[in-house]
């Protein structure tokens, strides 16, 4: 600005201020000037004026120093950390808030290199956005690690640590812009530690689930309240026949469901029950199904349903395993007690399965009924009470092989009598044998 510009401006100001004192003079009629009514030369008018001028500046000069009060306060006590740095990074100026982030007394951060207090690792980073700020003229922003005392250079003026936290450090978020003349930088910091903690937790849970979701021998599908495929793993490719996940398209699990389920009813309907059934009651379900490939091939699977919340939307989890072997092994099992049944049931030979740590009889064939002359309910409720049935010349010897089948795992081979409710007297050839 021109000197005879300001000249100028402080002119224009002055006549303000004179016209201002000349209107509260006129207004004034409390008698607070004492001074000669009669001046020829107009001295008692231009002191009353003075007096009035230096009053007017007075209350501003009060007005200013509040205001300048209230916004060292606002300064000091802001919820930001604010900070004034020059251009190779020297601390100039600092609140309360930024002298507690960095752990030590104002008075004592002035005139350090606020680099001290950055992480090895950050440095080079924070040097940059140091000459980007003073290059740019614009707000430029940047995140680095503020690291603990022992990680920097040793110095007793250095405060407690704890504020540091467990890992040492704090990561603080920087906003900084340069002065008009390019001398200075003003820059606001926010302690942003515990937000990118749980940015990295979630980032490696999301890893962890990544890695168990891909990796996973099980079919994983995941799947929208509406019932749409919005993901899948590898497996799950496999098993419904597609190639990619793009070949999944807007279908729908009931898609790769063949009309029917067994039981007989409607693939759509019953799975909208059991996805209702899993939203609602927040557990997951687990249950069989009839998957069809895409090569028309029906096989029955397990699924496992789960859901949770994604960035708010109700999603689901449907973990799908191939059963057919277990399928095929169950019936293949069924098949051998069938035949077994058949052959048991239709011999005249008593075949039995005993659990030897209770006692109680697991299986008995009907030819007891003819033997022993006694119901197989009667077996079952009461447990083996054939040693009370043993002819008496016989027991002493069968007790001693019976024994030796319980304690010893010996086997049992013996021929005996047994008495029957009618007091008819049977002979029998037992074999027993711990399996």
């Amino acid at each position: 600005m021109s000197g005879k510009k300001k000249h100028e401006e402080n002119g224009n100001q002055g006549r303000k201020l004179r016209d201002n004192v000349e209107d509260q003079l006129a207004r004034r009629s409390d008698g607070s000037l004492k001074l000669p009514s009669k001046n020829p030369e107009g001295r008692t008018h231009e002191l009353q004026v003075h007096q009035v001028e230096l009053e007017m500046q007075d209350e501003a000069l009060d007005q200013s120093h509040a205001e300048v009060g209230a916004g060292l306060k606002l300064y000091d006590f802001a919820p930001m950390s604010h900070i004034t740095l020059d251009r190779d990074g020297t601390i100039r100026r600092v609140n309360l808030t930024g002298a507690r982030l960095l752990g030590m007394e104002r008075g004592r951060l002035i005139g350090r290199r606020f680099g001290f207090f950055v992480s090895a690792a950050d440095r080079p980073a924070f040097n940059a956005f140091m000459e980007k700020v003073f290059a740019s003229q614009t707000k430029e922003t940047c995140e680095a690690a503020l690291c603990k005392e022992e990680k920097c250079p040793p110095s007793p003026e250095r405060s407690s640590n704890r504020h540091f936290g467990e890992t040492g450090q704090i990561i603080v978020h920087i906003e900084a812009i340069a002065s008009k003349d390019g001398q200075e930088c003003r820059a606001a910091m926010a302690d942003i530690t515990d937000r990118k903690r749980a940015e990295e937790a979630l980032r490696e849970s999301e890893e962890k689930f990544k890695a168990t979701f891909e990796c996973s021998h099980d079919a994983i599908t995941l799947i929208t309240e509406n019932g749409k495929i919005i993901d899948c793993n590898q497996s799950a490719l496999r098993l419904f026949g597609l190639d990619r996940k793009e070949d999944f398209g807007n279908k729908r699990p009931v898609d790769f469901s063949p009309k029917f389920q067994d039981g007989g009813m409607e693939s759509p309907e019953l799975a909208r029950q059991y996805i209702n059934r899993c939203i609602e009651s927040g557990k997951p379900q687990r249950f069989e199904w009839l998957l069809q490939r895409t090569t028309g091939e029906i096989i029955p699977t397990e699924i496992i349903l789960t859901s949770y919340l994604l960035k708010d939307e109700k999603i689901l989890q449907a973990s799908i395993r191939d059963i057919t072997e277990r399928k095929q092994t169950d019936k293949t099992i069924r098949e051998s007690e069938e035949r077994f049944r058949q052959v048991v049931e239709n011999i005249l030979e008593v075949f039995w399965l005993e659990d030897v740590h209770n006692g109680r009889i697991l299986y008995i064939s009907p030819a007891y009924e003819t033997i022993w002359g006694r119901t197989i309910e009667e077996m079952y409720r009461e447990g083996p009470s054939f040693m009370e049935n043993v002819y008496p010349d016989d027991k002493e010897r069968v007790s001693v092989s019976h024994r030796a089948l319980y304690e010893e795992n010996q086997p049992f081979d013996e021929e005996y009598r047994v008495v029957r409710p009618d007091q008819s007297i049977r002979w029998v050839w037992a074999r027993c044998y711990p399996i």
